[in-house]
């Protein structure tokens, strides 16, 4: 198993995207680097909040697929979700159906689950990988870490209000001028 980094800009989206809908469920697909023994969590691209139904995850991993063909050593490696109540911290059914449906692009896929109790907190999340047939929290040698800047980057958005400016592929399909990769947000976190 490989050791696991995420970017502060891949930290970030997927917190504001998480704080951007505080009473729903969100969820997101992440795209990093392979490295030998090392997977670079480079983005989150936020797919949804509240509901959703399969065909337009589809279209989205379609996209993302090509985005990743169009970018030098992209792939996708897990997906995110944070749960629409506040004391569910486990990942859920549908969950874990699309966290193996990104397994089978690559094996080492990752489930990053936001914990709503600890929203803004550094890191507030859990990371899981599968290990049988169960998403697992590992407990073993395997290694995960936010990248050091991250939580200062988010407290600054935050105070930003930039929560309120994150585009889902919800919204996409809503208004297809509106961009659910978020190159604003990249740009910004980036520097």
């Amino acid at each position: 198993m490989p050791n696991y980094e995420i970017t502060p800009t891949a930290f970030c989206k997927l917190k504001l995207h998480a704080t951007k809908y505080p009473s729903q469920a969100v969820n997101g697909l992440l795209i990093g680097t392979v490295k030998k023994d090392k997977v670079t969590i480079q983005e989150a691209f936020p797919l949804f909040h509240g509901n959703f139904c399969l065909p337009m995850l589809e279209i989205a991993l379609l996209q993302l697929e090509e985005y990743c063909g169009e970018q030098k050593d992209l792939c996708l490696v897990g997906y995110y979700h944070a749960n629409e109540l506040l004391e569910n911290n486990d990942v859920t059914a549908v969950a874990a159906a699309i966290a193996d449906k990104i397994q089978s692009y690559y094996e080492h896929a990752c489930l990053i689950l936001i914990d709503n109790k600890a929203i803004i907190k550094n890191p507030g999340i859990k990371f899981y990988v599968k290990r049988g047939s169960s998403w697992i929290v590992p407990e073993d040698k395997i290694l995960w870490t936010v990248q050091d800047n991250a939580h200062d980057l988010l407290n600054g958005a935050l105070k930003q209000n930039l929560q309120h400016q994150i585009v889902d592929f919800s919204h996409h399909l809503d208004d297809i001028t509106k961009d659910w990769f978020n190159p604003h947000l990249t740009k910004k976190f980036s520097k």
